[in-house]
């Protein structure tokens, strides 16, 4: 109850996204027309009209896409819901599905949710029905939509206004090209860039602060997580939270050849390359330890070729402050406040503040960014936090002490630091070679097993995951390491201690990262020591 009462307080009080789930989408008229995305609460996805006669499916908001823009006409209890394409939403007693249809549609009720997770937010039932919409088989991008019962989680949806939608997804570019494998043979690689968090994003961490790379062309996305961003109190459970998204965005960059993504884990470096006009372009993203930030640098073969623009989004919604020098936010979930800070800094170009909210970058020669954030998260404290007035002086002074050294002395540090753990141990499989991309090579061991190479890059991928995310704060690995992109994740995200925290760290002695089992053995004895609950 307590937890409830909180959500829809925060939610009235400071989320102005929630204030507006409240108010009825404007019905359209033929002389008034209103375009809305319709986005589910729980997995962020948005309605996509899929053609004449298909299934409506969820699918990632793009920018300017009619089959993902809607109306609403129609009076109370038979409202129709239209498409840019012109087709209507319709229902399929056949297949059980929602459809489109240029020459029919279902009247709808639109009714606010009592979901307690999701609400304030509405869903929509068929007229005559007691069942609503419904992302069928979970949420996010990809699901059918069917129907099941009023107040579901995977029902709760919102009309957004396109100017309301944050950073929307750009079409990629064209690729074209073969792109060569990485030097280095440990690294997983790909000649396109990720589309799903969970099975292509590739992820970097230094044991706290981590996050998930896309490798988008006019469009990356790097997803950002902290250990210790957690929803919950000592009186609620709650679950681990995504921190938010650094967006880089290079618009004018149309098509591009010879595209590789690659995730070196030899020595912990993530790359983008690509080339585009004659341009070779560079992107290079690592998680340091000693300098405690996310260090990623852009790069071209000519000068004067970096011309981006840089978005920041926080995981709850806070405003974003930005400057020339970079961008910064701030809140508070339940019990733990949260701080994150990001510096550019440009060799030659202009940058400058845009004032729709966002940094442009022109005609750089080179781009360094460096991200942090940060909790108040206190393991040894008996209230689990302290410091809270000094969290952002913190985070600030870890930004400013990496951003005052060059790239390759905070490459240099990064790369010795991790080697020092990840060269403990050498497996090596005889005859084995990388000359195919990750994807592929996963579906020809499947078929055939005939490529042994899986088996060696898996084990050492292994242990780069546990120096990746078993490392800072006392607070062991969770479910997912340090790395999720929601807010309602399944089984919380958390520790969870039938087996599955323990089988994390099942590696650590046998491949010599002992060093690395501390945070679990740290956070067992601050639980049954330190604090009154376990005893």
């Amino acid at each position: 109850m307590k937890k409830t009462l909180f959500f829809l307080l925060w939610a009235i009080l400071f989320s102005f996204e929630g204030l507006k789930a409240q108010t009825m989408p404007v019905i359209s008229t033929e002389t008034d027309t209103v375009w809305y995305y319709i986005k589910f609460k729980n997995g962020g996805a948005v309605l996509q009209d899929m053609g004449d006669g298909a299934i409506l499916m969820t699918q990632k908001a793009t920018a300017g896409n009619k089959a993902q823009l809607w109306m609403v006409t129609g009076s109370a209890n038979a409202y129709v819901i239209t498409s840019q394409n012109g087709r209507s939403i319709t229902f399929s007693s056949t297949a059980s599905r929602f459809t489109t249809n240029a020459a029919s549609s279902a009247k709808f009720k639109i009714i606010a949710t009592t979901n307690g997770t999701y609400a304030p937010a509405w869903e929509l039932q068929r007229a005559g029905q007691t069942t609503c919409m419904n992302q069928f088989g979970g949420a996010g991008s990809g699901r059918q939509l069917g129907e099941w019962d009023a107040a579901d989680v995977n029902n709760p949806l919102e009309f957004v206004l396109p100017s309301s939608m944050g950073v929307l997804a750009l079409a990629e570019a064209e690729l074209t090209g073969t792109a060569p494998a990485p030097q280095s043979k440990l690294s997983l690689w790909y000649r396109t860039p990720a589309t799903e968090w969970m099975t292509s994003a590739l992820p970097i961490g230094d044991g706290q602060f981590g996050a998930m790379l896309f490798g988008g062309v006019r469009q990356d996305q790097i997803q950002l997580n902290e250990k210790t961003l957690w929803s919950g109190s000592k009186t609620s459970y709650g679950a681990y939270q995504n921190f938010g998204s650094l967006y880089i965005t290079s618009e004018q960059i149309k098509a591009a050849q010879n595209y590789r993504r690659e995730l070196d884990i030899e020595n912990a470096l993530a790359k983008v390359v690509f080339e585009s006009d004659g341009v070779a372009y560079t992107r290079e993203y690592f998680a340091s330890n000693p300098d405690s930030a996310i260090i990623i640098r852009l790069t071209a073969s000519q000068e004067g070729k970096i011309t981006t623009d840089l978005q920041l989004l926080d995981g709850h919604t806070s405003a974003i402050n930005y400057t020339t020098d970079g961008a910064s936010f701030s809140g508070k979930l339940a019990l733990v406040s949260y701080y994150a800070r990001m510096a550019v800094k440009a060799d030659g170009g202009v940058v400058s503040v845009n004032p729709k909210g966002g940094i442009h970058v022109e005609g750089a020669n080179a781009l360094l960014i460096v991200l942090r954030g940060g909790t108040n998260y206190d393991a040894k404290n008996m209230n689990y936090i302290s410091n809270t007035a000094g969290l952002p002086t913190r985070v600030d002074r870890q930004v400013a002490n990496a951003l005052a050294k060059s790239y390759d002395e905070l490459k240099a540090a990064h790369i010795a630091d991790y080697k020092s753990l990840f060269d403990r141990v050498k497996f090596e499989i005889d005859g084995t070679t990388n000359t195919m991309p990750t994807n592929e090579l996963i579906i020809t061991y499947n078929v055939s097993f005939a490529d042994m190479f899986l088996e060696q890059l898996y084990f050492n991928y292994g242990r780069y995951l546990m120096i990746s995310c078993s490392r800072g704060v006392d607070q062991p690995s969770n479910l997912q390491g340090i790395w999720i992109h929601r807010n309602d994740p399944p089984w919380s995200r958390d520790i969870h201690s039938n087996i599955n925290v323990q089988m994390n760290y099942w590696p650590a002695e046998p491949t010599n990262l002992s060093d690395l089992h501390k945070p679990f053995l740290n956070y067992i004895y601050n639980e049954s020591q330190l604090h009154s609950q376990w005893k």
